[in-house]
């Protein structure tokens, strides 16, 4: 009888036991996607919704400008047959929104947050920029569907007003989005389906995004790799006839919490390892030296080397380095419209194997005196390859390689002037011109002024 009562209080005890695991909240478990809205049923491509899910005021008090908190949630769905690589969603605020955090996306325009978008803004997947399909999933929601958190300051719009975007849309080539429709009064929904006279020549089977074509690309190439760290090579080429870049700056985010070990043919702005001695890389890496660490900073800035590290055995000896901060329009040397350096990259925990490869985000690049640059977000493109170091008739494919492509962008409020430049090239502006260069409105009002100072133009106005 006593064996019988024992088995019974042990039946009992495992019930509760597991009766109490399934009470625990997700944090314990592993993350499930919530389910998405009902209007999704109907919608056989991409699914979009923007839900405002909760506000408070915030100080100071401020009637012509008040700031309130907003919390909101938008929703990218993949209910189509075919993968959606590198997903984009444009979100088109309008109410003077600053956005302090985003989960699972970065903007794509490479700003770091927190950042204004009041006149809206683009995000990208970040860190899973594919969504597969439910064929391929057996209808998996953490596969298919990413939900991004929103948190920021938005002014004006009090409760019970709702401070929804002007629009929502898929940014991705190739798609019709019709105009969002509102489901109640506080969540916006959009079907996106694809554009039958769109042409592309990505196939489904393609594994990778082909490279694009920008004014300057950037090229992320791990080349070698193991559980704790890997050596990366960044390639920075310029594809404008004639944009140029004088002492140019690079800079980016870490976003798990990396850290430059070393480099080759190129420097950190700011040596500091102080961030990583009091920060979680210390206590991890306990037995390292961090005495030779070049930079922890989440966001370094990376600067070129002088032409005499060219031939330094210790910091350069790196093919197209070392030039001053310099890279000519292809136009001008094409030897010399690139710059290349390699980078020793520290990883942490829980991205502790080789296969585990996350490239920096936010990617921003500019010059002294040269155009303004305006960088998406890095895409995982095919492995590029190089010629075997041995001289064998062959090439070396690296481990995994991204993408990042700038262009040319003109400053807010900046016109287009109209002026012909009797200059080949470039001098701290374009050589100036005559203000009488392109002649004389109709106007007979409006006279130009031969002897009016000649007007300094930026090279992008070419």
């Amino acid at each position: 009888m006593a064996l019988n009562q024992s088995y019974d209080l042990f039946f009992i005890f495992i019930f509760h036991l597991s009766l109490l695991f399934t009470l625990l909240p997700f944090s314990f478990s592993q993350t499930v996607a919530d389910a998405p809205s009902p209007a999704a049923d109907t919608c056989n491509g991409i699914f979009l919704s923007y839900a405002y899910t909760s506000g408070t005021k915030l100080k100071p008090t401020d009637p012509k400008h008040q700031p309130y908190r907003f919390e909101s949630v938008l929703t990218v769905l993949n209910n189509g047959d075919e993968k959606l690589k590198s997903w984009r969603a444009f979100v088109g605020f309008k109410n003077d929104e600053y956005l302090v955090s985003a989960s699972n996306a970065v903007l794509a325009d490479g700003t770091s947050l927190p950042a204004n978008v009041g006149n809206g803004t683009v995000f990208a997947g970040y860190p899973m920029t594919d969504l597969k399909t439910a064929i391929e999933t057996a209808g998996d929601l953490n596969q298919i569907q990413v939900q991004v958190k929103l948190l920021g300051t938005q002014f004006g719009v009090a409760a019970p007003s709702v401070p929804l975007p002007e629009t929502i849309h898929l940014a991705n080539d190739g798609f019709l989005c019709p105009k969002p429709s509102l489901q109640g009064k506080s969540e916006m929904q959009v079907c996106c389906t694809k554009d039958p006279k769109f042409k592309t020549n990505v196939t489904v089977e393609d594994e990778f995004l082909p490279r694009q074509s920008g004014d300057l690309t950037i090229m992320y190439d791990v080349t070698r790799t193991y559980d704790s760290n890997y050596w990366a090579q960044v390639t920075i080429s310029n594809h404008n006839p004639l944009g140029r870049l004088d002492n140019w700056k690079l800079s980016f985010d870490w976003m798990r919490d990396e850290f430059i070990y070393t480099m080759k043919g190129a420097y950190p702005y700011v040596v500091d390892s102080s961030d990583c001695i009091f920060g979680p890389q210390g206590q991890h890496y306990r037995d390292l030296d961090f005495g030779n660490v070049l930079n922890c900073e989440r966001r370094p800035t990376i600067i070129d080397l002088p032409l005499t590290k060219a031939n330094d055995t210790t910091m350069g000896m790196i093919p197209k380095c070392c030039r001053n901060g310099t890279i000519l329009p292809p136009t001008m040397d094409p030897s010399k419209s690139s710059s290349v350096f390699q980078m020793q990259v520290f990883k942490m925990p829980p991205d502790l194997n080789r296969s585990e490869l996350s490239p920096p985000q936010n990617w921003k690049i500019n010059g002294t005196l040269n155009p303004n640059y305006k960088c998406g977000p890095p895409v995982r493109v095919s492995p590029s390859q190089f010629p075997d170091p041995s001289g064998l008739p062959s090439n070396t494919t690296v481990v995994a390689s991204w993408q990042v492509v700038c262009n040319i962008t003109r400053p807010k409020n900046a016109s287009p002037k109209c002026c012909v430049s009797f200059s080949a090239y470039f001098n701290e502006s374009v050589v100036p011109c005559p203000t009488c260069a392109c002649g004389c409105p109709r106007n007979s009002a409006n006279t130009c002024r031969a002897n009016a100072t000649a007007v300094l133009v930026p090279p992008e106005a070419l």
